[in-house]
Formats: C-alpha cells, sequence, structure tokens
C-alpha cells in the first residue's frame, strides 16, 4: 500500500473509487447523503469525498475546485494564444475526467495531437512539470 498520495498514479485512484462502488460508496449515493447532512446540493467527485472522509478536508464543489487550480496555471506565465489554448484543452480534461497526471499526457488525445509530454512540455516553455505539480498538489491530494 502506498503511504503517501504523490505516489499514487491515476490507476490506483481508479482502484479506490472501484472498490468504494463495489461495496455501495457510489459518487450518487454520497452526493445525495452529503445534502442531506449539510442541506447543500453540490457536485462533488470521489476524490473529495475520500479524502474528506480522511483528511477532514472541506468539501469544495468540483467545478470550484477546476476553476481556482486553472487560475493558478494561468498566472504561472504570460501565455501565446497556441499556449492558452492547450491550457484550456487541460481544463476540458480536468472536468470531464476528474484525474490528470504525468501519464495522460503520454496515451491518447494528448499523445495524438501534442505528441507526448516531453513535446508538450517544450509548447509550454518547459512549464508542463510544474502545471502538473499545481494540479496534483491543489486539486487530486489537497
Amino acid at each position: 500500500m502506498k503511504t503517501s498520495p504523490e505516489k499514487f498514479k491515476k490507476s490506483d485512484l481508479k482502484s479506490i473509487i472501484a472498490l468504494l462502488a463495489e461495496e455501495g460508496y457510489t459518487q450518487k449515493k454520497l452526493e445525495t447523503a452529503y445534502k442531506n447532512m449539510k442541506n447543500e446540493d453540490i457536485l462533488i467527485d470521489m476524490l473529495t469525498f475520500i479524502k474528506y472522509a480522511v483528511k477532514g478536508s472541506e468539501i469544495v464543489d468540483k467545478s470550484e475546485r477546476i476553476a481556482d487550480v486553472m487560475g493558478k496555471i494561468r498566472r504561472l506565465n504570460r501565455w501565446t494564444e497556441q499556449q492558452k489554448s492547450i491550457i484550456n484543452r487541460i481544463e476540458k480534461y480536468l472536468k470531464n475526467n476528474g484525474i490528470l497526471t504525468e501519464e495522460e499526457f503520454e496515451q491518447g488525445q494528448f499523445r495524438e495531437d501534442y505528441g507526448g509530454f516531453e513535446k508538450l512540455d517544450k509548447r509550454l516553455d518547459g512549464m508542463l512539470k510544474e502545471i502538473v505539480k499545481i494540479i496534483k498538489d491543489d486539486y487530486i491530494y489537497s
């Protein structure tokens, strides 16, 4: 078992979510329980529920968390229009998938469209590692 959240890969996080679902802890059921408990209707991803249960972290709407993270990323640099387009693509991916690590840049659409992590890093002035770190620290593991 991993002892630090930073060591988790996307597959590890998906496994945790799948195990919870097998035990009946689906995202929908947890959202309903949270709504009944706090009288708040909020869109929350499973990782937020896990952090809330383990660390007592505040529950923040998924779209708010993504907006905060993307704001930090946008303030990192004076991005060109092409770079802004890539940043927007990263934001869209986060909204649709919830998890984005270095692994995702080496497969799927990011690999097809940009040639993988290293090539995309060059397009982003060598700042992709920092972008991924912000996403991990402030969205996935915070």
